[in-house]
């Protein structure tokens, strides 16, 4: 009978422990919850108003009216720069016959004199600058700035706005070795590469001249093989397919051009591109455009935009021939579509309530939920307008 007792107490004691140990989990459970939720971070960011340009992107192909120039002969003598207005019965050139030279003679002869009437034109350009002593400093600043611009453009290979900080460095380096009194001043160095680039022509017998006669005209010194198919005429019923055709025709070869000449500034320049994307664009209007491989920003107008079964383009004009000489028949560019304002706002803040689009907002200790529109979208950024608030505590 004690025996029995005490099993019966014995089991009620371990019954009671094992309760007590439920509970202590159980109480330890709630605990953790409560400081898990106790512990839940809120972050907030502050946001502004912001101002976005946007953009289109394309690549863009130059119409332009061209006549190639020929003459007999194998060395050219520019006597004009690259891209300048020839003037009524002003020379431009200079051709010599080559004789029994061979191509690749010849090729190597031209290149000698093409690369001393750059150096020649270059350092000329940079006569008359600044030569006193107190200018040392902004042109030693001046030579050190565009020599690490010039030597990054190049490794870029961006060779078009690489020319133009090369004419800059050289008028540095003219001005500095004038200010220091190094290998004399610039018109002796000009002198010696003259007479270096005459040496190499003596050879050759007297040149043929070239001139222009009863009108002027803008002169180039090459040739790509496509003036006579990216041309006015064919602007002038151009559709989207027949632009295809154009882009995917051959260069054609020509014998003995030594330039080209056009009786107008002006050049159009054909851009293909999506109809939704003609949307965003007005006829009439005039746009930033930037040629990529220059960097360069010119005003160029929109006179056509073309949308057809066979596709779409947009048609811009310009006067500006500033980029000429070192145009590609196809440009890589930026068009500058207009701007957006409105508050900028991480990706992961925007988020849905009631089907309606939003962001939730501190407003001194309450939390207001505001519903947005999404005008503009970045990286992981969107760019928004904001209505009234609709409280959510």
């Amino acid at each position: 009978m004690i025996f029995r007792k005490r099993a019966i107490r014995l089991k009620q004691s371990v019954l009671n422990i094992l309760v007590l140990i439920a509970a202590v989990v159980l109480l330890f459970y709630v605990v953790l919850q409560l400081f898990g939720r106790s512990s839940t971070m809120v972050s907030t960011q502050r946001t502004q108003v912001v101002t976005e340009t946007e953009y289109e992107y394309g690549k863009g192909y130059v119409f332009r009216d061209e006549t190639v120039v020929f003459a007999d002969g194998g060395v050219v003598d520019y006597l004009a720069p690259d891209g300048a207005r020839i003037g009524v019965s002003q020379s431009y050139a200079d051709v010599y016959q080559t004789g029994d030279l061979k191509k690749d003679e010849i090729d190597e002869l031209q290149g000698e004199i093409d690369e001393l009437s750059m150096r020649i034109s270059m350092l000329s350009s940079g006569v008359g600058g600044k030569t006193e002593i107190s200018d040392l400093a902004s042109v030693s600043e001046s030579l050190q700035a565009a020599y690490y611009s010039y030597i990054d453009l190049i490794s870029k290979g961006e060779l078009g706005a690489a020319d133009e900080k090369g004419e800059i460095l050289l008028d540095s380096i003219v001005d500095y070795r004038v200010i220091t009194g190094r290998d004399g001043v610039a018109e002796n160095i000009i002198s010696s590469l003259e007479s270096e680039k005459r040496a190499l022509l003596s050879s050759l017998g007297a040149p043929k001249r070239l001139s222009s006669t009863d009108e002027g005209f803008y002169f180039f010194h090459s040739v790509d093989g496509y003036e006579e198919i990216f041309s006015f005429d064919a602007v002038t019923e151009l559709t989207a397919g027949k632009l295809d055709e154009l882009i995917e025709s051959k260069p054609k070869e020509y014998s003995g051009a030594i330039g080209k000449m056009t009786h107008t500034a002006k050049w159009y320049m054909a851009i293909p591109l999506s109809e939704a994307e003609s949307f965003t664009f007005s006829e009439g209007a005039t746009y930033d455009v930037t040629f990529n491989d220059s960097g360069r920003t010119i005003d160029m107008l929109l006179e056509k935009i073309y949308v057809g079964d066979d596709g779409a383009y947009l048609l811009f004009s310009c006067y500006d021939l500033s980029l000429a000489p070192v145009f590609s028949r196809a440009q890589s560019v930026r068009i500058r579509t207009g701007a957006v304002s409105g508050y900028k706002i991480p990706a992961e803040a925007l988020t849905t309530l009631y089907n309606e689009r939003g962001v939730f907002v501190l407003v001194g200790s309450k939390v207001e939920f505001r519903r947005v529109t999404v005008i503009a979208e970045g990286d992981r950024y969107y760019i928004v307008n904001t209505y009234a608030a609709d409280s959510e505590e």
